[in-house]
């Protein structure tokens, strides 16, 4: 299904198309219209075939661990390293794409689509800790660089512990990935914990007085994130005015206001993209700073409460749950 709806994109392309050329003169750049029709193919059948390539790859790893959780996960800069150095398997042979199972035995990654080749097992008693961060695609993120939130998994080596990170792709959004990989964690958790025959519930966490930072003078990155996520219904907001000004039978003096709406949706874009250079600059001064304001941020970074600055989460522990930081927050915001 997820192919299919990669494939919609193509008659996005030519709405698009269609709509340049009612807007614009025939005497303004002949031929415009094709660029998003051009565009709108190349994007739709190039993620079409990527959806069906990962689908693919877990029906076959999903046949060698029936009862298994897998996992189509995407490497970056950080399990680069990790199979570089510690696996010994080179990138050109991992591609960009692999899934990760974990069953009874432990957790196992695979490469290769429809005849998927184990190159890792690490059994339960070396996954020391599972937890969320953060990963980028490049050593010095700059304000353009992609992050993305993964799975964390702490390993036991011969020498000292190691840490694998992989962002877990087919999530249903950006601001519900993190709720969708904490489920995830949780159940690779769990299920370490009872291969181990362990208790599977998580530890009770202590509720003495918490400490606290001094957080940076400014706007915060949560702060940030919350204006983006309210300045992103302007877009859809302009996109629709703009379509029933242009098309729909209203009055002509509501007509000739198209370039109101075309104004929101440019407002939206170009707002959300300055706003989200500031939250990612924002996010590595704290970071820098040695916490974190997110849920979902570094596990080596204490997690604070963006109001009281006191530290909800200390720097090693597993992330909280969307409740559990609830539950936090209104603790130590009592304390202020």
């Amino acid at each position: 299904m997820g192919a299919l709806l990669w494939l919609l994109v193509i008659p996005v392309g030519i709405a698009v198309a269609v709509v340049l050329r009612a807007v614009l003169p025939p005497s303004f750049a002949p031929g415009v219209e094709a660029v998003p029709l051009v565009v709108g193919v190349l994007i739709g059948v190039g993620f079409a075939d990527t959806e069906w390539l990962t689908r693919s790859r877990i029906v076959h790893v999903q046949a060698l661990h029936p009862d298994g959780l897998v996992l189509p996960a995407r490497s970056n800069l950080r399990s680069d390293e990790f199979f570089e150095h510690v696996v010994r398997v080179p990138l050109s042979q991992m591609g960009w794409a692999y899934a990760v199972a974990a069953d009874d035995s432990g957790l196992s990654v695979y490469r290769g689509t429809t005849q998927p080749e184990r190159v890792l097992l690490v059994p339960w008693p070396h996954v020391l800790n599972v937890s969320v961060a953060v990963v980028s695609a490049a050593p010095d993120l700059g304000p353009f660089d992609y992050v993305d939130p993964a799975l964390t998994v702490t390993v036991a080596t011969s020498a000292h512990p190691v840490e694998f990170a992989f962002p877990v792709l087919k999530t249903p959004g950006p601001y519900q990935r993190g709720r969708v990989l904490e489920a995830t964690r949780d159940e690779i958790w769990r299920r370490r914990q009872a291969a181990l025959g362990l208790d599977v519930s998580a530890p009770a966490r202590s509720f003495a007085s918490p400490g606290r930072r001094i957080l940076l003078p400014g706007v915060s990155s949560v702060a940030f994130w919350r204006a983006i996520r309210m300045l992103g219904w302007l877009g859809p907001v302009g996109l629709v005015a703009f379509l029933v000004v242009r098309f729909a039978p209203v009055p002509e003096g509501l007509r000739d206001l198209w370039m109101l709406p075309l104004g929101l949706l440019l407002l939206s874009s170009l707002g959300s993209l300055v706003l989200a250079i500031l939250a990612s600059r924002r996010g590595n001064a704290e970071a820098s700073a040695g916490y974190t304001l997110s849920r979902t941020g570094d596990s080596r970074l204490d997690q604070v409460d963006p109001v009281s600055g006191y530290v909800i989460r200390q720097a090693g522990e597993m992330q909280l749950s969307r409740d559990a930081e609830r539950a936090e927050i209104a603790r130590v915001r009592a304390l202020a």
